[in-house]
């Protein structure tokens, strides 16, 4: 409790860039707690999203809402099953990169949902 207080009044007298260091490495140390796969697969989206959200939004891609996002997740899962089934090298994207792009499509999933875009 009277650690509580002493934080409170040290907001109280804390200068915005003082907050703004103190809320970024806030954030710093609760990154340390979210598994590496969930932040590369932040990254990708942050990566490929330069190339593919530059001149449309996301939803441009998904035209036909959840029918869209299902279809793209239902993509990536046959990936998945293929990979798996056939026991071959891929010449390019494998099982990690394709759960990766699972990650994200759920994601986009979700958030389309949020937002109200899709039911």
């Amino acid at each position: 409790m009277q650690e509580e207080e002493e934080v409170r009044a040290a907001q109280d007298t804390a200068t915005p860039e003082q907050l703004r260091r103190q809320l970024v490495f806030s954030i710093i140390k609760s990154l340390e707690q979210v598994p590496m796969p969930l932040l590369e697969a932040t990254a990708l989206v942050l990566k490929k999203g330069q190339d593919y959200n530059s001149e449309v939004g996301r939803a441009s891609y998904f035209p036909f809402g959840m029918q869209s996002y299902v279809h793209m997740i239902h993509t990536k899962t046959q990936r998945l099953v293929n990979l798996v089934k056939s026991g071959r090298a891929p010449n390019f994207e494998g099982i990690r990169d394709t759960l990766l792009d699972l990650i994200n499509y759920s994601s986009f999933t979700v958030e389309a949902i949020d937002s109200g875009e899709v039911k």
